[in-house]
């Protein structure tokens, strides 16, 4: 399938990125990325109206928001997937921890390392609240402390536990 690409520059995106996803999700755009100051938002070539989303934008700069630019680009249809794979890129937490994708070749690292094959799943450390998380395991003592790691997409918080010397209780959690 092709898309569209919208890429906005915010002036002030912390106080207008949410507002501008609500909007474009409700004429058709299903998929962002917030990278301050930027919002990118994709809709399928064939829910795409120039005319819709310019009416969208002058309601919205009316308001106060301000846009200090804008781009649209077609996409042609490709494997998304495959795409954000190989730009995956390895990610380091205070000189402690590095998860990286086995087709990373890196120099010797000292610290822990965590090897994911991506495929578009959560904690691949890079969102704000994976990365929190880990900096806060970094810094705790998970000796024979019991983890339950839920939703966990790659597992690398529970992987990070382990490493840290949690231990392994399979009986501990009874539904």
């Amino acid at each position: 399938m092709n898309y569209y690409e919208l890429q906005l520059s915010l002036t002030d995106f912390d106080a207008w990125h949410d507002i501008f996803v609500a909007y474009l999700a409700e004429i058709g755009y299903e998929s962002f990325v917030e990278e301050t100051p930027f919002l990118k938002a994709y809709i399928p070539e064939q829910m795409y109206d120039g005319q819709q989303l310019q009416v969208l934008l002058n309601e919205l700069q009316a308001k106060g928001a301000q846009i200090s630019r804008f781009d649209l680009q077609f996409l042609a249809q490709q494997n998304w997937n495959a795409t954000w794979e190989a730009q995956f890129e390895p990610v380091l937490i205070s000189d402690q921890l590095r998860i990286v994708a086995p087709f990373h070749d890196l120099p010797t690292f000292n610290g822990l390392e965590i090897k994911i094959l991506p495929k578009m799943s959560f904690g691949t450390g890079h969102h704000e609240t994976t990365h929190m998380m880990i900096e806060h395991i970094l810094a705790s003592d998970f000796t024979n402390k019991s983890v339950l790691d839920m939703g966990c997409g790659t597992g690398v918080l529970g992987i990070l536990a382990a490493k840290q010397n949690a231990k392994q209780d399979r009986n501990s959690l009874r539904l």
